[in-house]
């Protein structure tokens, strides 16, 4: 049975009760007085009755409010995007429309990408990869290269740091770029995120070498690779960190890049700063990808072998940096995605996803509400930056926010409606934060704009529940996951609510002015 609608509830149960909402003490006054009504219970969108996956809440741990609402606005918002150069060509329009601003870029650079980045006035953080950073005849997407290919670590790192010249040179503060093209807006690269997940095998295992892609079963051979790789990201960190603050001290080194998933990256950052001291000065930012498929941002992930969260990660991660006095330093979140069941639109069939991600699928409702929940965690934890991946289905995984044709996914409508309802959003309080799975956070919609509107965010992880509105005597606009305005029925403007129905996908109340 489907749950009732806003309008249905008006209509049927819910009694008008007018002039007994009183303006929030924030509030400015009405330029006129106007009769603003109150209703006992809203619900603004059909909430899943169940959530897929084997998860279980427990209690979070956040940081001190008061801390993360005091930490410097970074330049841009939370709202990031990884995708490739020819991505970024063929879905310019549509990236422009959401409204992404910050991306992380993989694969080649070149000149007619860079051009569309200066003028769509993207901040462009590169991922020096396992590959090339350069297309060729024969390698489009730029030739695999890693240490598997190479007789020493030196002369690895010695051609790493070439290719790190050769992009800053041309693309970074004063390169060659901005003499070749004085039409444009000097927007250079600043950011440059040292290898992608070096705690897997693509820092030293070949391309080719696929019996050799997943750890070994044996458990000292495991340890031995883990600490090899450790040691050698060590080295990698520590040389490109002074190597691009050499010769481009503008430029910050995004350090770590690691594959998060089931917290692998929690081992991997602790035993890089253990190889070398000098790691813990060796990045300006630190980044990593916390996966949690198929569970919520705020739940745990249960396997049979352990418990993972992206709130326990973050904070074993930023223990870690505290040990090694790097606790000041921010962190990003540049990969992180929700994949869709085969049968629900997925470009993927069953048969042709990854193996290692199969059943770890959810609905595409669900999908667009993890990654706006995403988006808002974040900006609670203090995280600065996160970059989704993908655009589209890619490399046997249906995580894309765009079907192949360019239709939207519901999740390229969810942060389309997001990114307009709070451009630059600025964290200001959190009335419920996780009890008993429910998050309601205020943001200011624009820190730029003192005079833009204040956004209240709430949902509940677990399922369905009626809460008591932190805003019920402020009047509102009630807006659904997908920007919808819904206006109970015989109500004209704004509306004070005593309780909400919520649930995975999010509610949001703009306050009147």
């Amino acid at each position: 049975m489907k749950r009732q609608t806003l309008a249905s509830l008006a209509a049927t149960s819910i009694l008008l009760l007018l002039n007994s909402c009183e303006r929030h003490p924030s509030a400015p006054p009405p330029e006129a007085e106007a009769t603003v009504e109150s209703i006992p219970k809203a619900a603004v969108i059909d909430q899943p009755a169940s959530i897929p996956g084997d998860w279980e809440w427990q209690p979070v741990s956040l940081p001190p409010l008061e801390g993360v609402i005091a930490q410097p606005y970074s330049g841009r918002p939370v709202y990031g995007l990884y995708c490739w150069e020819n991505e970024y060509i063929e879905f310019r329009e549509q990236i422009r429309k959401i409204g992404w601003r910050s991306l992380r870029l993989s694969g080649p650079i070149h000149d007619e990408v860079f051009k569309m980045f200066v003028e769509d006035d993207i901040q462009v953080m590169f991922t020096m990869p396992a590959r090339e950073p350069y297309r060729s005849p024969q390698f489009p997407q730029g030739k695999w290269r890693n240490r598997a290919d190479f007789p020493t670590d030196e002369a690895f790192l010695e051609a790493y740091l070439g290719d790190i010249t050769k992009v800053l040179n041309r693309y970074g503060p004063d390169g060659t770029f901005f003499k070749d093209h004085p039409e444009l807006p000097k927007r250079p690269l600043e950011h440059i995120e040292i290898f992608n997940e070096p705690n897997f095998w693509y820092l030293d295992t070949g391309r080719n070498d696929t019996a050799n892609h997943y750890p070994p079963k044996d458990a000292a051979a495991r340890n031995a690779q883990n600490l090899s790789r450790q040691k050698l990201y060590a080295k990698m960190l520590v040389a490109a960190h002074a190597h691009v603050k050499k010769g481009w001290p503008g430029v910050k080194t995004v350090g770590f890049a690691a594959g998060g998933a089931m917290s692998a990256d929690v081992p991997f950052i602790r035993g890089v700063h253990q190889a070398d001291p000098a790691v813990a000065k060796s990045y300006d930012i630190l980044s990593t990808h916390p996966y949690t498929r198929p569970a919520a941002p705020e739940l745990l992930h249960v396997r049979s072998f352990g418990k993972f969260s992206i709130i326990t990660g973050w904070n074993q991660i930023h223990d870690i940096m505290k040990q090694h006095g790097s606790a000041a330093k921010p962190i990003w979140w540049t990969e992180l995605n929700w994949t869709i069941n085969p049968e629900t639109g997925g470009g993927y069939s069953n048969e042709q996803t990854d193996p290692r991600g199969r059943g770890r699928d959810i609905p595409p409702d669900l999908q667009a509400a993890y990654l706006v929940r995403a988006y808002a965690l974040a900006m609670r934890l203090g995280v600065q930056r996160t970059f989704y991946m993908s655009l589209i289905d890619t490399d046997g995984v249906n995580s894309g926010m765009f079907n192949k044709d360019r239709s939207w996914r519901p999740s390229a409508n969810a942060i389309a409606r997001m990114i307009q309802l709070m451009p630059n959003p600025k964290l200001l309080e959190a009335p419920i934060d996780g009890k008993d799975g429910v998050f309601a956070y205020r943001f200011k919609s624009d820190i730029d704009d003192a005079d833009s509107a204040e956004v209240l965010m709430i949902w509940k992880a677990q399922g369905p529940a009626t809460v008591e509105n932190p805003w019920s005597q402020r009047p509102v606009e009630l807006i659904d996951t997908y920007g919808k305005t819904v206006t109970p029925e015989g109500v004209n403007g704004p509306v004070c609510v005593e309780s909400l129905e919520i649930g995975p996908m999010p509610v949001y109340l703009r306050a009147a002015r």
